[in-house]
Order: C-alpha cells, then sequence, then structure tokens
C-alpha cells in the first residue's frame, strides 16, 4: 500500500513538472516569434511594435496618434502595459497604467491573431 502511494505522488509531481516545463518553453517561443512589426490587415491603419528589450507602441498609421509601453507573455497571453501615451485615446481619456491581457490565439512570421477577449485581432509582418 505504501508502495502504491509513493508511485501516485510521484506519478502526479511528474506531471506537474511537464506541464510546467512545457508551458515555460511555448513562452520563451512565443516571445521570441511576437518580437517585430506587426500591421492591420485590409484597410486597417493599425501597427504595433514589440521590441526584444520589452518595450512595445501601437497606434494608427495615419496620425501621430500612439501608445507605447512594456510587454511580456505568461501562460500564452501577451499582457501589455502602458506607459507612455502621445495624443489621447477614447475621448480623451488617459490610458497610462491600463494593462491589457491579450490571449495568444496564433503566431507564426507571418500572422499575428490574438483575442482581446471582445475582439479577435489579426496582425501580419
Amino acid at each position: 500500500m505504501k508502495k502504491l502511494i509513493i508511485t501516485g505522488i510521484s506519478l502526479v509531481l511528474l506531471i506537474v513538472v511537464f506541464v510546467l516545463t512545457w508551458q515555460h518553453f511555448r513562452d520563451v517561443k512565443l516571445r521570441h516569434e511576437v518580437v517585430g512589426s506587426w500591421r492591420g490587415i485590409g484597410g486597417s491603419r493599425f501597427s504595433m511594435t514589440i521590441a526584444s528589450d520589452g518595450s512595445q507602441s501601437w497606434g494608427t498609421t495615419n496620425r501621430p496618434d500612439f501608445i507605447s509601453g512594456t510587454w511580456r507573455i505568461r501562460h500564452g497571453i501577451l499582457i501589455l502595459t502602458t506607459t507612455n501615451e502621445y495624443h489621447r485615446f477614447h475621448g480623451g481619456s488617459s490610458l497610462v497604467g491600463v494593462v491589457m491581457r491579450c490571449r495568444v490565439v496564433h503566431l507564426d512570421d507571418q500572422e499575428f491573431v490574438f483575442d482581446m477577449g471582445t475582439n479577435t485581432i489579426t496582425l501580419t509582418r
């Protein structure tokens, strides 16, 4: 009986380590692939730049409106934190300090799709 309990606990620990390791390597891969310049598809004028140093900026390409800040990926979620903005969005309200969590749906060398909860956004290089 004691041997069975020890075997069961060992198996559970092994599964936990595997899941945590798999998620870590997935996040490392996403961090590497997301770096670069992205733009909206079709007639969208949205653009986003994600730098390897952890900084990011996004906005529209036809006006000097853009927001910048930091980014990170944790558990397959792109977390954008706004630290600066140039021109106020959303009817004049400030976005500084806003943290957005975007679930990465698809990411390859040409396409980046993420879900913001209410919208799914597709960007290309």
